[in-house]
């Protein structure tokens, strides 16, 4: 179906359509003010399409027709027009006297037809050369040629119209002539029919001869609601919408599938439950059907376009059917096709019409959409109501600008006098209220205060919302437009508001079943939503606003770049129309800023400076952008809190510049009053503070970021390797506003370590149980160990008590210390990493060394910075003794002092069982430390080594004084080569050896650090020791011992408990080395500044 420009925004008053020709009857849209009476208004212009003329013709001769056109019937050469008056006019072929003025003789222009004044005419009718027409009293008359009986009389030709006493008893409504016969249908809604039957269109159960004796069709299982014959097929419509066909089924006319003459009618049984048929119209070969849903259908030979040439331009064609060419077996929908390719069809008919050439149908003006959709109930909102089919003319802007006299005539729109009109039966309303046509389809007008009608009562009270209908009226309130459709119910809005059940969601399997349920489900609830916001959009929705806003959004702060969806928490309806909901981000200018700098690079101000000679003064008073505001689209949530919606995005260059604030609209025009604080940021993650931890503890991380905004939200999502297959974790962070940090707990991977390594182990078991029974098979012997029969390291026929004696058993108990030795050290290698302990080839750390996990912070809880910075787990540490690698320059140590020769022990004495205690090495502040970690060494900025200081005072235990942390680094540090000993002189000649090569190592070297004398516990009258001693007196060598015994003993430093650490949280002792402490001296009081040397830090 085309639109017919010709016809667009006038008032179509009559449609009708038969044989080969098709009328339509348009009235004036309006009564304009110069009309001094309703005779122009109400006058008809008739416009007529015949034979192959795809444009109408205008008709002149129905200009002599007085009063308003009700009705047009079309016979092959003849026409009738019936009046609203009850005036039955005729024209055209007098053949077999079908015109009813008596004779043959032609009439040229509309006459009355004189037989039928005064009858009050109610309904006519035309075949192809006769006339039948029904009055208000139920008497019908009929004329014309009934050769076939269809003139219901028992003459075969009458010049004038008769009373038909067969018929007129049936009481009929409604009548429609086919070729040569005739269906009527009853005020008792019965289908009764007459004249030709060759092809069983009487619907009789079989062939007969004519009869002009009407028969009643008691086959139908329903009241007929409307009836329609077609050349030689007839067809009804049920008062339940079903359709029933018989007849000539030679094209597929009847809709059953195929081309099978019926004698008595027949169900389609392909619409049932599919479509509810409201109207039909049969032509000659095809039959077109009108759905309650405003849908065309279409069964039968597909007529031709008038503008095509050569035949039947036919392409549409019914999926998986072989129908003969040209031709549908069934009913198919047609398409509606648009005015414009840009624009959208609103458009929903309301009548269909057939003739020969194809048909005609008509769409009333209705109200499609509403915008706003929802208005308060105090009144006061601007609506726009979309109504198709007004009378809009484009105003001439040139004529118009003001150079030109404007007493010229006015246009269409300004003179009609727009009436809109709101009603709702239950709760009662019904209010006019005038309106404007401002736009092509559009009419604004102002809502009216309703709180004191009983729906405005209803709403203020259940805070609910109600459905009001729209109507429209161009003529001053004498018509109005229909209501299109019904409003959504309460369980519509309910079935699209609902939240899944969530329930199910965790407890299903998936599979390609529940995946395609899932899709289909999606997409129901999506169509339905559609539909039911489609309807919504028709009415105008009456509800109760809230009077102060929204009172909080949750969360309140998005990045810059958007994309944060929010909740604006206000009191709203259960049901409400959510299709105008906004949010609007207002970005008010900041007039300065703390950082000038930064402030000169906001937009306006660096715009100004540019400016040649600029006052500095007008300068400094701009603000520092522009104002901005940005609208999103809002929904409801749908636990009922309020409003939500997606952040937009902004330029992050710009952030800084501006204040935010949100605001809300229902109606997209109105915000309320209130605005609330909001904050925009442009985040970034700079550097972990550390930024690498153990597997095995949790390890305390500070994040150092820009941009950062003190929100109620903080937290981390921790990103793992993909090839690992583990879940992304979010994790709670925390910001401390004294020291503006923000730090989280990194955690711990013990127990995906633990996994890891069972799995690894098992694999492991796994390939050992294959490649075991491989070497058994090949007569393989196991070397040794738990399984081994016998040691290496004794011969077969040694035994526990005797055979080769103690000598061999000692050999045998030392093997045996050494190989346990060996295996505890193998043990406690295997602990650090590696593959040495525990299970051959299984590394403790599961391979997790070295596992790098970005990690990303969010302000809102949703939207995580992307700047990839990563947190490194390093693996478990195994450190060696500690060691004095160099001293400051000057600082030499003692070499140990030795046994004086030839001293023996006292007499009676015996030599001590007790080893010599090693020596105790000395260093000085800033001496290199270093430690060989033997597993886990890495690069990190946060190394550091924990050392506890001591002090000791002669034979007393240590003291403990303070730890100290001080900072490490890695280096490779050579070790000189052992320098060979002397050749001795009386061996033989021996070749000189081979020098060995300098060790390189890579240790974590870290300085000593520096100590005040005067922090040491001293006591009291002890003098200074880096003070020189007086130069002895004259006393002897006796009293100057005496007086030196005499002398307190010093307080010496010492370090001990060192422990290293990469990240300076978590520390792994040093083992001891030949002495548990080292020596330290303090700092002189000279030297002291109360820093150390500038890297030590308390613990």
């Amino acid at each position: 179906l085309k639109p017919l420009p010709a016809f667009l925004n006038r008032n179509i008053r009559v449609l009708s359509a038969g044989s080969d020709r098709a009328f339509i009857a348009c009235e004036k849209p309006v009564n304009t003010e110069g009309d001094a009476d309703d005779t122009a208004q109400h006058r008809c212009s008739v416009w007529c399409f015949k034979g192959d003329d795809s444009e109408p013709v205008y008709c002149d001769d129905f200009d002599v027709i007085e009063g308003r056109i009700r009705q047009i019937a079309i016979g092959s050469k003849h026409l009738l027009v019936l009046t609203y008056e009850g005036v039955v006019y005729s024209r055209g072929t007098a053949a077999y006297g079908c015109l009813g003025h008596g004779g043959a003789k032609e009439v040229p222009e509309f006459h009355p037809v004189k037989a039928l004044q005064g009858k009050q005419v109610k309904f006519v009718a035309a075949g192809p050369a006769h006339s039948i027409a029904i009055t208000h009293d139920g008497d019908v008359y009929a004329w014309g040629q009934a050769f076939q009986g269809e003139t219901g009389l028992f003459s075969q030709v009458e010049a004038v119209p008769r009373f038909a006493p067969a018929i007129t008893p049936f009481c009929i409504t409604e009548v429609s002539c086919g070729h040569g016969h005739v269906l009527a249908r009853t005020e008792g809604q019965k289908c009764i029919s007459w004249g030709e039957n060759t092809c069983g269109q009487l619907g009789i159960g079989q062939k007969s001869k004519s009869t002009y004796k009407p028969q009643l069709l008691d086959i139908i299982p329903s009241q007929v609601a409307m009836v329609s014959a077609g050349w030689s097929h007839s067809t009804a419509i049920g008062t339940d919408g079903r359709v029933y066909t018989w007849g000539l089924n030679s094209h597929g006319q009847l809709g059953l599938g195929d081309t099978q003459t019926r004698m008595a009618p027949h169900l389609l049984h392909s619409l049932v439950d599919v479509h509810e048929v409201k109207s039909i119209q049969a032509a000659s070969t095809f039959t077109v059907f009108l759905t309650a849903s405003r849908k065309v259908l279409l069964t039968g030979q597909v007529p031709a376009r008038p503008e095509a040439k050569g035949g039947s331009e036919f392409s549409i064609r019914r999926p998986t059917e072989q129908d003969p060419p040209g031709c549908l077996l069934a009913p198919i929908a047609t398409t509606v096709m648009k005015s414009s390719p840009f624009e959208q069809n609103y458009s929903e008919l309301e009548a269909v019409v057939a003739f020969n050439r194809g048909a005609l149908a008509f769409a009333a003006s209705g109200v499609y959409k509403v915008a706003p959709n929802l208005a308060p109930t105090r009144g006061g909102t601007v609506v726009r109501a979309y109504v198709t089919g007004l009378p809009y003319e484009e105003p001439n802007w040139k004529k118009r600008s003001g150079t030109v006299d404007l007493s010229e005539e006015p246009l269409i729109q300004d003179t009609i006098p727009v009436k809109v009109r709101l009603r709702s039966p239950a709760p009662s309303l019904d209010v006019v209220v005038p309106g404007k046509i401002v736009d092509i389809n559009t009419v604004e007008f102002i809502t009216p205060d309703v709180g004191q009608t009983p729906l405005g009562s209803v709403v203020e009270s259940a805070a609910t919302t109600v459905a009001v209908q729209i109507r429209v009226s161009i003529d001053g309130g004498f018509t109005w437009t229909m209501d299109r459709q019904n409003a959504p119910t309460s369980e519509d809005l309910d079935s699209i508001t609902r939240p899944p059940d969530k329930k199910t969601l965790g407890t299903r399997k998936p599979s390609l079943k529940t995946g395609l349920n899932d899709l289909k489900s999606d997409f129901e609830v999506t169509r339905a939503a559609r539909q039911c916001a489609d309807l919504g959009a028709t009415v105008l929705w009456i509800t109760k606003w809230p009077s102060e806003g929204p009172v909080q959004v949750e969360p309140c702060c998005s990045p810059a770049a958007g994309g944060a969806e929010i909740l604006l928490h206000v009191p709203l309806p259960s049901r409400m129309p959510a299709d105008m909901l906004t949010v609007k981000f207002v970005c008010t200018p900041l007039e300065s800023l703390q950082d000038k700098e930064l402030e000169a690079q906001a937009p306006l101000r660096r715009e100004a400076n540019e400016v040649v000679n600029g006052c500095k003064d007008a300068i400094a008073a701009l603000p520092l952008a522009t104002p901005l505001e940005v609208p999103v689209v809002g929904w409801l949530d749908v636990g009922g809190h309020g409003v939500r919606c997606i952040t937009p995005p902004l330029d992050p260059s710009i952030v800084n510049f501006y204040s935010y604030s949100v605001e809300l609209s229902l109606d997209g025009g109105a915000y309320f009053g209130r605005a609330l604080p909001f904050y925009i940021f442009d985040l970034n993650v700079t550097a972990l503070e550390p930024n690498l931890g153990s597997l095995h503890e949790e390890t305390e991380v500070i994040i150092r970021t820009t941009g950062f905004v003190d929100t109620d939200i903080q937290c981390v999502k921790l990103s793992f390797p993909v090839d690992l297959g583990w879940p992304a974790r979010v994790l709670p962070a925390a910001y401390d506003r004294n020291t503006q940090e923000v730090s989280f707990m990194m955690p711990d991977l013990t127990t995906e370590l633990r996994d890891k390594i069972d799995e690894e182990r098992r694999a492991s078991l796994s390939t050992s149980a294959i490649f075991g029974g491989l070497g058994s098979d090949a007569g393989e012997v196991p070397l040794g160990g738990k399984g081994a029969e016998a040691s290496p390291s004794m011969s077969p026929d040694a035994t526990p008590g005797g055979g080769h004696g103690g000598g061999d058993m000692a050999a045998a108990a030392a093997a045996g210390a050494a190989a346990g030795a060996a295996a505890e050290e193998g043990e406690a290698e295997g602990e650090g990493g590696g593959s040495r302990g525990g299970t051959p080839g299984t590394d403790q750390d599961g391979g997790l060394g070295g596992l790098e996990v970005f990690v990303e912070l969010s302000l809102n809880g949703q939207n995580f910075t992307e700047d990839r910075i990563h947190f490194t787990y390093h693996p478990t540490l195994v450190a060696k003794a500690m060691e004095i690698v160099s001293h400051p320059e000057g600082c030499v140590p003692e070499p140990p002092k030795e046994e004086p020769k030839g001293k023996k022990p006292a007499k009676g004495g015996a030599a001590s069982a007790v080893p010599e205690a090693p020596p105790v090495p000395c260093c000085w502040p800033g001496s290199v430390l270093g430690v060989e970690l033997a597993n886990g060494l890495m690069q990190s900025d946060f190394a550091c080594f924990r050392v506890e200081l001591v002090t000791k005072v002669g034979d007393e235990d240590y003291v403990p004084l303070k730890v100290v942390d001080v900072p490490a680094k890695i280096e490779s540090v050579t070790t000189p080569a052992p320098t060979p000993p002397p050749p001795d002189p009386k061996a033989p000649a021996a070749p000189p050896p081979v020098p060995e090569e300098p060790l390189v190592r890579d240790l974590l070297v870290a300085s000593a650090p520096g100590v005040h004398f005067a922090e040491l516990p001293l006591p009291a009258a002890s003098p200074p020791p880096a003070a020189e001693a007086p130069p002895p007196t004259t006393k002897g060598g006796k009293e100057a011992k005496e007086a030196k015994d005499a002398a307190p003993p010093p307080v010496l430093l010492f370090m001990r408990a060192i422990a290293v650490s990469l990240n300076g949280r978590t520390f792994t002792s040093c083992p001891p080395g030949g002495s548990d402490v080292i020596k330290l001296e303090p700092l002189p009081p000279e030297e002291a500044t109360g820093e150390g040397d500038g890297s030590v830090q308390d613990s």
